[in-house]
């Protein structure tokens, strides 16, 4: 009696370790390595799971690229409502000029989601047919003048996606450039 006593004692005790293991490793995983807060959603891109609010990526023209959002919890907590956006990385410094008038990139407040992605209820859909910088302002600004900087730094990621979900402040910023976006446009303008 008493060796049976002790079998069960010790198999509790392991279920016990293996429950504390195993919320340890959830922990950790959806908190970057315990670098960041606990993460409420994610990003699934492909087989990659992205649970680091800030990302840099380089995507090749003309491609699709899925990024599924996702509850930590699954159905747990129930559908998850996010709203994805494109816009100028604020970190990227440069001024450029539209009809003779100076503006600041990192400044800009422009939306340039319809131009990149298609939103659905699991997620979102990145492509672009946009090879330059000059042919994403001439979209922007349509029947104008641009002048961009004659010199930039080829590593530099102008653009970012930003997924945000009501109910959670996790957000996620994806800097992102092309390999052949960063061009030469025209003679002597380099972006």
């Amino acid at each position: 009696m008493k060796k049976s006593k002790n079998i069960i004692k010790f198999i509790g005790l392991l279920l016990v370790f293996a429950i504390i293991a195993i919320g340890a490793v959830f922990v950790y995983r959806y908190t970057n390595g315990l670098n960041e807060n606990f993460k409420m959603y994610y990003l699934n891109y492909g087989d990659k799971r992205i649970v680091n609010e800030r990302n840099e990526m380089q995507f090749n023209l003309n491609t699709d690229y899925r990024f599924n959002v996702v509850n930590t919890f699954g159905s747990l907590q129930g559908d998850l409502s996010f709203d994805v956006l494109v816009q100028a990385n604020n970190e990227v410094e440069f001024e450029y000029l539209v009809n003779g008038e100076t503006k600041s990139w990192n400044d800009s407040k422009f939306d340039f989601t319809k131009y990149f992605l298609k939103k659905d209820n699991k997620g979102f859909t990145f492509n672009t047919e946009i090879k330059t910088m000059s042919d994403l302002m001439s979209l922007v600004y349509p029947d104008a003048e641009i002048v961009l900087p004659s010199k930039l730094d080829t590593s530099i990621y102008p653009l970012e996606i930003v997924v945000t979900s009501n109910g959670s402040n996790t957000s996620y910023r994806i800097k992102f450039s092309f390999s052949e976006f960063i061009s030469i446009d025209t003679p002597g303008v380099i972006f």
